[in-house]
């Protein structure tokens, strides 16, 4: 990783142990949509990252905090005009055409944030699947019910069919793929985005926040996260060699 004595927190920041998005990277008004992201990601990440490590699409690396404790090493790759920070990126890649990088060479993919923007996934999976190493683990997280951003670098949105068909066909075995939110989360997200008024969004945030941990409510968001999904997040494991 290039430059890694100069990363600093960006999208997500951890406080008191725990992650949760960035109060001052993210506007108010994302900050439901992080903190969730925050929590799925860190988790996964936590159960499966090790050994050589690479993040695909890294912009500024919001992960490494959290993937930094289980790595031998860190890769990071990126497309050259990304809108983002790339000083981090030991490789630029376009992620849509074949990557030069090694096969079986790493233990753990991490991609989030990154599939929606590819006009090829097909070709991300496979490029994917082949740098991973045998028995190596692919984390990816992608949003699902959630608004335009980056345009026009905005393609597509994938179900957890379309997740499970390009692991198939890539030889990757599904270890976990988990909805992030539900119905109650995703109309929070939107108001927050859309309705509520600026002056008031750090408070009907914490509303939120708070309407959304009682019991009735997370009842409800289990029951429609399978149809009303905020994201997925996307474990496999490759079994074969590519």
């Amino acid at each position: 990783m290039q430059n890694e004595d100069q990363w600093k927190p960006s999208k997500f920041e951890n406080r008191n142990g725990a992650w949760r998005a960035s109060r001052s990277a993210l506007k108010p008004s994302s900050w439901l949509m992080g903190d969730l992201y925050a929590e799925a990601y860190s988790r996964s990440i936590d159960a499966h990252a090790r050994g050589r490590v690479i993040d695909v699409g890294c912009g500024p690396a919001p992960l490494y905090g959290m993937y930094q404790p289980k790595a031998a090493t860190i890769t990071c790759v990126d497309w050259a005009n990304s809108l983002h920070d790339v000083s981090f990126c030991d490789s630029f890649v376009n992620l849509n055409e074949t990557w030069d990088l090694p096969a079986d060479a790493f233990d753990t993919v991490i991609a989030t944030d990154v599939l929606e923007h590819l006009h090829n996934p097909a070709n991300f999976f496979s490029e994917a699947a082949r740098i991973c190493s045998p028995g190596g683990k692919l984390i990816i997280g992608v949003p699902f019910l959630y608004w335009i951003h980056e345009a026009p670098h905005d393609h597509m949105r994938h179900t957890e069919f379309s997740l499970r068909r390009f692991c198939e066909l890539n030889s990757l075995t599904v270890l976990e793929l988990s909805p992030t939110g539900g119905a109650p989360e995703v109309l929070c997200d939107i108001f927050l985005k859309t309705l509520a008024p600026r002056r008031l969004k750090k408070i009907l945030y914490r509303m939120s926040r708070a309407i959304l941990s009682t019991g009735k409510l997370r009842s409800v968001s289990m029951r429609t996260r399978k149809a009303f999904p905020l994201a997925y997040v996307l474990v496999a494991e490759k079994t074969t060699k590519h």
